[in-house]
């Protein structure tokens, strides 16, 4: 049996561009995409078992010795099914640094006889946008300012620069703008050109509003009980709300960015970058929506906190005796 395979296919991102949903279905839908001729590797490292961010902090830790086994592995398993490509997805490899994508290039051309990086890129507001959202969902808590020295740094510039230079000028770049209504179909067929039918969607964003109170009050009550009741108000008002000081928030963080950083880069790929484009975000909600969602959250929240006794200040008793519509 060879020890080599035809085709190794990286998606390395980028950040809020549909990655949980795309490495998600991969890991759940191993066989079907052997049964089209490509391998995903899925629980290969520890710790995220659905994607390969993970190897980026191997490729930086110089862990050459490790990650040989490891592609020894997954060639050796890709012959076994019959699968001529290897696919793997992990956004936090499009901050590799060149050392990093140096060792990368030199695993790969032991292994495999040709190679292409994907990258998909977002509108620069919509990116900081959303990307602010997640961190108010799911980082400790912190403010806008705080948010803003974290992404500062970002460059898909540079990100897409170093990957040429140092893993292959064969890199395919997609805008989001291009496949978000469509996303796991379009994203298949353009990067490794196979075809699947679904409609499976990941990482549902949570209205401002609603992180808002997450960041600044429940991240102080962790608990899986409190994501169930997140889970289940949710579920139960599905209708989208949008706020102004959304784009106020990503204009204001936008504006630290280094302009040069997010325009269109021209690059010898299977596509050229379209750039820094987008509509407006669309603001809209009805109030009387919004406050029927606040409504079942705090009280669902209240009942919660009664039937725990968290309480810091007050008296439980004397809290229980309160009307709930107070």
């Amino acid at each position: 049996m060879s020890s080599r395979c035809e085709r190794f296919v990286v998606h390395i991102g980028g950040h809020k561009c549909g990655s949980t949903a795309i490495q998600e279905y991969c890991a759940l839908n191993q066989d079907e995409l052997l049964s089209k001729g490509v391998h995903y590797p899925a629980n290969l490292f520890s710790g995220y078992p659905m994607q390969h961010s993970a190897l980026a902090s191997y490729l930086a830790e110089g862990n050459s010795s490790y990650l040989e086994d490891v592609f020894f592995e997954v060639v050796r398993y890709a012959n076994m099914q019959g699968a001529s490509t290897v696919f793997m997805s992990g956004e936090e490899l499009c901050k590799s640094s060149p050392d990093s994508v140096k060792m990368l290039t030199n695993l790969v051309e032991k292994y495999f006889d040709s190679w292409k990086f994907v990258f998909v890129e977002r509108n620069a507001k919509e990116f900081l946008l959303s990307s602010y959202k997640h961190h108010l969902r799911y980082a400790p808590t912190l403010s806008e300012t705080a948010f803003s020295r974290e992404i500062i740094g970002f460059s898909p510039k540079a990100a897409i620069e170093i990957w040429r230079e140092f893993f292959t000028l064969d890199g395919l770049f997609i805008h989001y703008d291009q496949i978000k209504e469509n996303i796991l179909p379009t994203f298949f067929k353009t990067a490794l050109g196979i075809e699947i039918r679904t409609t499976y969607h990941a990482n549902e964003s949570l209205d401002y509003l609603f992180l808002q109170i997450i960041n600044t009050f429940l991240k102080e009550w962790p608990s899986e009980k409190i994501e169930n009741i997140i889970w289940d108000v949710t579920q139960r008002h599905p209708d989208k709300m949008t706020f102004s000081v959304e784009d106020c928030i990503a204009d204001d963080i936008r504006s630290l960015l280094l302009e040069d950083e997010w325009r269109p880069v021209e690059f010898r790929g299977d596509r050229s970058l379209l750039g820094d484009v987008g509509k407006v975000r669309a603001k809209g909600h009805n109030p009387v929506a919004v406050c029927n969602k606040m409504l079942d959250l705090f009280g669902t929240l209240r009942t919660h906190f009664l039937e725990i006794g968290n309480n810091d200040d007050e008296d439980i008793d004397a809290i229980k005796q309160q009307p709930s519509n107070q």
